[in-house]
């Protein structure tokens, strides 16, 4: 079998065209290559349709292998029928000269390959209530008389134009269901009217071509306008960002220089104050020894006051003994005694007033020597 079957030369009918109602079909056969692809398809309206090379045939293989009518498809009201009047006629691999068909069923004929895609139990075409034998009685009956052409399934598709697409697909319609019930004349008038209608639909593809030629040049054009504007637009704009950059690198290399000379100063402040610093902490270690100095001072100061004071209490207790043991004759008295006493005792107090005064005197002056110090270091 051929891998490829030209479409066009598969049927001799002229191309029909979609009307948007959907027609009664007893049956949808169509011619598969070896990739099971489908090539063709014929969609069947009558109970009756032949397969063969006769351009009459419903089916027409054009191939001088096939007879004129070498094959013939009855649809009865219950089943499909296809018999053979010619040799190669093989139904699901299996050679046969009459068999019944169901949807699925694959027949080979001379190396062509067809698939059954669908049936119909009863035929639709009819256009009154007789009744129609089943398949067999109307194969019995059968004449091969002359067939009826298959339906097509190629159609025209006409872009920015459906409206009067639409309008000469009715009149095609229109023209078709007077063409199935008139003589040959008619037919001719519909072919004059075909050749028309295409002729008439190849002059509107013309027109609408050279309108989008000529918009499509206005389009490229304009295009090109605007990339030429927004190249200068970009160039300027380029031109200003690189100024624009130029200017700020500078602004930073001076803003660095300054910031740079500013560190510098600091830093040769931050040296000179930490000079400051360590001089302060020397003077203020040199006040810190004469403190510590101080204060051993005071404490081996108030240490023999306390010695001596200890010595009074010593010799104001032997007084006393001495005292209560003298005879009576003797001259001191006891009120002389506590007189010297109080005198004692304010002695010491005296003494250890003044030792406090000095002890104040001494932190009132390292706090201020440690607050001038700090206040210092602060600046």
């Amino acid at each position: 079998m051929p891998n490829d079957i030209n479409a066009t030369s598969a049927t001799a009918t002229p191309p029909s065209f979609s009307l948007g109602i959907a027609p009664n079909y007893l049956g949808v056969v169509s011619l598969v290559n070896s990739a099971g692809e489908v090539v063709r398809r014929w969609r069947l309206q009558h109970t009756k349709c032949t397969i063969g090379s006769d351009r009459q045939a419903t089916i027409w293989i054009d191939d001088s292998k096939i007879a004129s009518f070498h094959a013939l498809l009855v649809f009865g009201s219950t089943n499909a029928i296809i018999k053979s009047f010619g040799p190669g006629l093989r139904l699901n691999g299996q050679s046969v000269q009459e068999s019944a068909i169901r949807v699925g069923d694959r027949l080979e004929l001379l190396g062509y390959q067809f698939l059954i895609e669908s049936l119909s139990t009863s035929p639709l075409n009819s256009r009154n209530n007789a009744k129609v034998p089943d398949a067999s009685s109307a194969l019995d009956s059968a004449q091969l008389s002359r067939p009826q052409p298959a339906i097509s399934t190629d159609t025209v598709h006409l872009s920015k134009l459906e409206g009067r697409v639409d309008q000469l697909l009715q009149r095609l319609g229109d023209i078709d269901d007077k063409i199935t019930r008139t003589s040959s004349e008619q037919k001719d008038d519909f072919s004059r009217q075909c050749d028309s209608l295409r002729n008439e639909t190849e002059h509107l593809r013309r027109i609408i071509t050279q309108d989008f030629s000529t918009q499509l040049r206005a389009l490229t054009d304009d295009l090109e306008r605007q990339n030429k504007s927004r190249e200068t637009r970009f160039d300027a704009k380029f031109q200003t960002l690189s100024d624009e950059f130029k200017n700020l690198c500078s602004d930073v290399e001076n803003s660095f220089e300054s910031l740079q000379q500013q560190t510098d100063q600091r830093w040769t402040t931050v040296e000179q104050n930490q000079q400051t610093v360590d001089s302060r902490i020397s003077q203020l270690e040199s006040v810190q020894q004469q403190s510590n100095q101080r204060f051993a001072q005071i404490e081996s100061l108030t240490q023999k006051t306390n010695d001596r004071f200890e010595q009074l209490q010593q010799q104001n207790e032997q007084l006393a003994n001495n005292i209560s043991n003298a005879s009576p004759a003797a001259s001191v008295t006891p009120e002389d005694f506590n007189n010297f006493q109080e005198r004692v005792v304010d002695l010491v107090q005296t003494i250890q007033g003044d030792l406090q005064n000095v002890r104040e005197g001494l932190d009132a002056k390292l706090e201020q020597v440690a607050q001038d110090s700090n206040d210092r270091l602060t600046q």
